[in-house]
């Protein structure tokens, strides 16, 4: 890599993917830190375990209910104003949040919520990829998903201590929660569109010699880039094939394990430790601390070596092992390390499952199928947290659900290793 690389590499970090993973912290946020205001808010609002489950999950139905017309309106509208749209909606129905009372208004801005934010992350996957060549994907892809353990990290606590602590407005503790954490949104959506540019061509901030290094990167790699699965050349061959259907079952199932700890946690520490909403917020950042250190790591490694399928496949065992342990130790106080080792298995996993698709379609077809497997794949989010709660209800206990994830994070390495496209993808030099 030449001067013009070095300095187009260190503009697109900038340009590009910091404000992608400004946004997608605020995403994760948004969409999570119900799980902190269910420790007043569902008492408050006389909710269950499985109607709060419901309250979950009504979020990740309208996410894939307007997954597809999302990523249309990222095309027509081009992704800076796309990203404009999204963000103040969604930050501004993250801040109504704090007006709910009852149960159905809860479930309503859910579903609005999930509205706002359907098709950013595949929005974000597909404009990432579009700008950066294959050997960088891996590394660029996981910086975004660092989002999701970065936002528990801060937001455990920081939500805690909201929980903990009267304020200006007089507001139940949750509801100012809701409140504070949706305003940035909206102010980080203004800058996103600013920063960034639509395509290469539009970047001003790049110089010529930056453009035509990047610019000549990703000619070469679309001109020598022959596509492991017969050459697909369409949507349509791509919706039929095998390894699509196979990619989002991975992706099901990392998503199945995650969202488990994500939704859930904070309820299972305040049962089984009895401390306060403070403490209970601290020690739910543990595992997305483990989940955040797995991503880089193995993202690192993966581009490194520029092998995949069994980077996925070794992590996903580990954090099937790592739940299930803790799981068995219950509320002692090794369980939380266990979690640890949980979260960075699940978050070695995802760290290096993104580069897997980029070696097997290109162009149109990897957006149509980047949306295809994170569509599938979050049918994980809608059912995932309601079936939780259902176990949670009528077995009174969180060890059942618990054990199960974990036999799903074991299973779903047969998908990646019992199909040879898969394999040979994951072995692709990008």
């Amino acid at each position: 890599m030449g001067e013009e690389g070095r300095s187009a590499w260190v503009k697109v970090r900038i340009r590009v993917l910091l404000p992608m993973l400004l946004l997608t912290v605020l995403s994760s946020l948004d969409r999570v830190n119900i799980s902190f205001a269910a420790l007043q808010m569902n008492p408050a609002l006389g909710l269950s375990a499985e109607q709060y489950g419901i309250a979950v999950g009504v979020f990740f139905f309208a996410y894939l209910l307007f997954q597809f017309p999302s990523m249309w309106l990222q095309r027509r509208l081009g992704t800076r104003a796309w990203i404009l749209c999204i963000g103040v909606s969604w930050g501004v129905i993250a801040m109504a949040m704090a007006l709910i009372h009852s149960r159905t208004g809860l479930y309503a801005l859910r579903f609005a919520l999930g509205v706002a934010e359907a098709g950013f992350a595949p929005g974000v996957v597909y404009y990432c990829s579009s700008w950066l060549p294959r050997r960088y994907r891996a590394a660029a892809i996981t910086t975004t998903m660092l989002a999701i353990p970065i936002s528990v990290v801060i937001g455990g606590p920081l939500s805690g201590w909201l929980l903990s602590h009267s304020n200006p407005l007089h507001l139940s503790a949750w509801r100012w929660m809701m409140l504070v954490e949706g305003l940035p949104t909206i102010v980080v959506a203004a800058l996103a569109y600013w920063l960034i540019a639509n395509r290469l061509e539009d970047a001003a901030w790049l110089s010529e010699a930056e453009r035509g290094w990047l610019r000549k990167q990703l000619q070469t790699e679309s001109e020598q880039f022959s596509m492991v699965v017969d050459r697909h050349d369409t949507v349509g061959r791509m919706m039929l094939s095998a390894a699509v259907w196979k990619v989002a079952a991975i992706w099901f199932v990392l998503l199945l394990g995650s969202n488990g700890i994500l939704f859930w946690l904070p309820l299972v520490l305040k049962q089984f430790s009895g401390r306060g909403d403070l403490a209970v917020g601290v020690m739910s950042a543990v595992p997305w601390l483990g989940l955040g250190i797995g991503l880089l790591a193995n993202a690192w490694h993966s581009d490194r070596t520029q092998e995949r399928c069994w980077h996925v496949a070794g992590a996903m065992l580990l954090g099937g092992l790592g739940l299930a342990s803790a799981a068995a130790y219950g509320a002692q106080g090794l369980s939380l390390a266990l979690l640890f080792v949980t979260g960075f298995g699940i978050g070695a996993a995802q760290g290096a499952f993104w580069a897997i698709p980029g070696n097997l379609w290109s162009g149109a077809v990897l957006g149509a199928a980047i949306t295809t497997v994170n569509l599938l794949g979050n049918l994980a989010s809608l059912l995932g947290p309601y079936l939780i709660g259902w176990v949670r209800v009528h077995t009174g206990s969180f060890g059942a659900p618990a054990y199960a994830l974990a036999a799903c994070l074991v299973l779903g390495i047969w998908p990646l290793l019992s199909n040879r496209t898969l394999i040979n993808a994951g072995r692709t030099v990008g």
